[in-house]
């Protein structure tokens, strides 16, 4: 027996089952396309700018990016040197300076682009500039996505610390002697030409937060990712700001990344529980523990070709998350509003009551798992990532972590922040899991950071392994990860390591 074609899929993808929703299992707003910088801008918008509307305070909007830049960059243009604002920077400097030195390079869809692209250097670069989607009547919002993030790698007081720590560290005041002076001299001039109702004041973190069994949560992306968050914030005044900007890139980069393809991982965790119970072989709670430990952080291996690995996970995720709000709608009936998704032995009494039902109503289960099958064949595109949310995710993971592209061959190295590379200099290049060297110094910082004790490779990769890379010590030997370590000088022999291999603190002689 077919499931009906006109059955609506979208009620499966968009449009949850109210304990799903509600839950962890949930990505909320799927992520789109995005790159790094777009990330760290976002989070400047996220954290504290504000809009001041007839004495009402607001956050400042993503789609509020486009105006505010058509506004200030045509002003810019029309603005002659005897009319300077400021005084301080004269006004062909200043427009010197927007479009060669503050600006980052375009990317080949953005060459026609009509003003400079402005690496968020300051918060008052991200008024203008490095919004992920600039037109829509709902662009999304990666400075959610972090937010999130640190919730749940948080508790709510240890996330509204972060918040403020973080606000603090982005922020750039020109009378603040610890910034460098060049952010202090650019963020004084683009003060005198911000819109005076656009204010930099910290928002309010939203505490909205699906809880979940704490043993799993300590061994997140997002835990591992405040864990070194609150690292990188200590060393702002040890670097210049635009070196520690491409630190803080480089860890939210794949912080954001890994936390979608865990809770793409904890989705296909949860289906594969459901499952068992249909077929009446449903697996224990200690079973479900045990799998949830050690199968959620399973995403990359050094070297290996990154696209196929991205589809996988997210045409398995589709398919879970479709199954799973299925089976709720159509086998939880009324039963299971009590119930939720926010811990083990909620996910495990879920799982008895719906293969209770089955048994007790005589339904199918060989019917059910076919309805299932059937909805994904409505719609192949869906599921394999060529539209909808699993082409958003998709695009937003190999943005996000890749290289960026630019549209000048010379300026190919500017993005050192990485985590997959392009195996080629041609278009038709495969992408590769390849770290970055900011990323390896931003990695070998953190696993180094705070301990007596020398730290050594192995402590690296399981380090890593906190963000999905899976790497044993003969896959490292043979990777170009131990060519970098070595030609960075971050790593040398120890007697103290047992024979192996000790990790050096890159930065702990900056000042």
């Amino acid at each position: 027996m077919m499931v009906d074609q006109n059955i609506d899929l979208n009620k499966y993808i968009r449009f949850n089952h109210e304990i799903y929703s509600s839950s962890i299992l949930n990505l909320g707003v799927s992520p789109e396309y995005n790159i790094g910088e777009v990330s760290l801008a976002a989070l400047y918008r996220q954290v504290g700018w504000q809009v001041n509307s007839e004495g009402r305070l607001s956050r400042f909007s993503e789609g509020k990016v486009i105006t505010e830049a058509s506004s200030f960059f045509k002003k810019v243009e029309k603005t002659k040197e005897s009319e300077n604002l400021s005084g301080n920077i004269d006004i062909c400097d200043w427009k010197l300076a927007l479009k060669e030195v503050l600006s980052s390079p375009k990317m080949p869809n953005q060459v026609k682009s009509r003003y400079p692209i402005l690496y968020p250097l300051v918060p008052d670069c991200t008024l203008y500039s490095s919004a992920s989607r600039l037109r829509g009547a709902n662009p999304w919002n990666p400075g959610n996505l972090i937010e999130t993030v640190i919730k749940t790698g948080s508790t709510q007081s240890e996330a509204e610390l972060i918040w403020k720590q973080l606000f603090d560290a982005l922020s750039c005041n020109p009378d603040n002697e610890n910034e460098d002076i060049w952010s202090r001299i650019v963020s004084f001039e683009f003060s005198k030409w911000r819109d005076p109702n656009i204010i930099w004041s910290i928002n309010k973190i939203n505490h909205n937060s699906p809880s979940f069994n704490d043993e799993i949560l300590r061994k997140s992306p997002a835990a591992k990712f405040v864990e070194d968050l609150k690292k990188v914030l200590e060393l702002k005044n040890s670097l210049t700001r635009r070196k520690w900007l491409s630190v803080l890139e480089s860890l939210i980069r794949i912080a954001c990344a890994s936390h979608v393809l865990w809770i793409c991982n904890f989705n296909n965790i949860v289906w594969s529980y459901l499952k068992s119970c249909i077929v009446g072989e449903s697996m224990s709670s200690e079973s479900l523990l045990y799998s949830m430990k050690n199968n959620l952080l399973d995403f990359w291996r050094l070297e290996e070709k990154a696209i196929p690995i991205i589809k996988n996970k997210i045409q398995s995720y589709i398919q879970s998350k479709i199954a799973i709000n299925y089976v709720l709608d159509k086998l939880g009936e009324n039963n299971v509003d009590e119930l939720g998704f926010n811990s083990i032995e909620d996910i495990v009494i879920l799982g008895e009551r719906i293969k209770k039902q089955i048994e007790t109503k005589g339904i199918s289960r060989e019917l059910v798992l076919h309805e299932i099958n059937s909805i994904y064949e409505i719609d192949p595109k869906l599921i394999s990532c060529k539209k909808g949310p699993s082409a958003n995710i998709f695009e937003f993971i190999r943005y996000s972590l890749g290289q960026k592209q630019t549209a000048e061959p010379q300026k190919r190295s500017f993005d050192q922040s990485y985590w997959l590379r392009k195996k080629g200099n041609y278009s038709a290049a495969p992408w590769v899991v390849e770290i970055g060297p900011t990323s390896i110094l931003t990695m070998v910082y953190c696993c180094s950071y705070g301990y007596e004790q020398n730290r050594t490779i192995i402590d690296l990769l399981g380090h890593l392994n906190q963000y999905g890379f899976v790497i044993n010590q003969q896959e490292l030997e043979n990777s170009n990860l131990l060519n970098n370590l070595t030609t960075l000088q971050i790593i040398g022999d120890s007697p103290d390591a047992e024979g192996g291999m000790v990790i050096l603190n890159p930065f702990a002689n900056t000042k």
